[in-house]
C-alpha cells in the first residue's frame, strides 16, 4: 500500500500503467506452470535417493520446458503486446523491455521452483 503511491509519483501515470500491465501479463502467463511443484513434493518425499534424483531431474526438465514455452509465447507476441494493450507510442520500446524482463523473471522463477519443492519434501516428516 505504500509502494503504489510512491511508484505513481516517481513513474507518472503512463509508466505506472505499464508496470501494472506487466504484473497482469506475467500473472496470466504464470498460470502455465500447471502447479507442478505440489505433486513433486509428494513424490520427492516418498522416494529413495536414486528415485528422488530421477524425479528431481525430470521435474527440472519439465519446468525448464514450461519456462521455455512461456518465453517463446512472449517472444512470438512481443511485437503485438504493446499494441494490444494500447501502450502510448513513446513508451512502446520501454514497455517491451519491461514486459521482457517481467517474463524473463517469471520463466527463471518457474524453472527454479523445483528447489523449494525439494526443501518441502525433506520436511514431510509424515512420509520420510
Amino acid at each position: 500500500m505504500l509502494m503504489a503511491p510512491y511508484l505513481l509519483d516517481r513513474l507518472g501515470t503512463d509508466r505506472f500503467a505499464v508496470w501494472a500491465l506487466v504484473s497482469v501479463v506475467t500473472g496470466s502467463l504464470g498460470l502455465l506452470d500447471v502447479s507442478v511443484r505440489v505433486p513433486l513434493i509428494k513424490f520427492l518425499a516418498e522416494g529413495d535417493a536414486a528415485r528422488q534424483s530421477a524425479i528431481a531431474t525430470n521435474g527440472l526438465v519439465f519446468l525448464l520446458l514450461v519456462a521455455g514455452v512461456m518465453a517463446a509465447l512472449f517472444g512470438a507476441a512481443s511485437g503485438y503486446v504493446t499494441g494490444w494493450l494500447a501502450v502510448p507510442l513513446p513508451l512502446q520500446a520501454e514497455a517491451t523491455l519491461a514486459f521482457g524482463l517481467g517474463v524473463a523473471g517469471l520463466a527463471v522463477g518457474t524453472a527454479l521452483s523445483l528447489f523449494p519443492a525439494i526443501c518441502d519434501a525433506h520436511q514431510r516428516m509424515d512420509v520420510t
